[in-house]
């Protein structure tokens, strides 16, 4: 058996079976072994940070003084009380809006794009 051989037989089981069928067809099987496991740890980190997530914004609809249902509220929109303890989900969004509209003022910008369209430079 070679070390290619061995090397395939090790990941066998290990990752998913579409992944290891195209590996094994490739050449270089220790890069696309590392280049996978390293996905699915990505993959893994991914999964953990979306349950803290979740688990802060329950946290956050359970400590809503007004209840379960305003405590949702809260966290998907607005709360019209003030007496939400975090960010909403509306919160975010307009907060990555405005990343976008602030990385691409400048292309605007060089464009010199105006209400109605392209302007001609002074």
């Amino acid at each position: 058996m070679t070390s290619r051989d061995n090397c395939i037989e090790q990941f066998r089981g290990k990752i998913p079976k579409e992944m290891f069928d195209d590996i094994v067809d490739s050449d270089n099987v220790a890069e696309h072994i590392s280049a996978g496991i390293e996905t699915l740890q990505l993959e893994k980190r991914q999964k953990a940070l979306q349950i803290i997530a979740i688990r802060n914004s329950s946290n956050q609809m359970d400590s809503h003084s007004r209840g379960l249902d305003w405590g949702l509220m809260s966290v998907l929109g607005r709360d019209i009380f003030g007496e939400g303890v975090g960010d909403s989900v509306e919160s975010r969004s307009a907060a990555i809006l405005g990343d976008v509209h602030a990385d691409v003022s400048d292309v605007l910008h060089a464009y010199n794009s105006g209400p109605l369209g392209l302007s001609k430079t002074p």
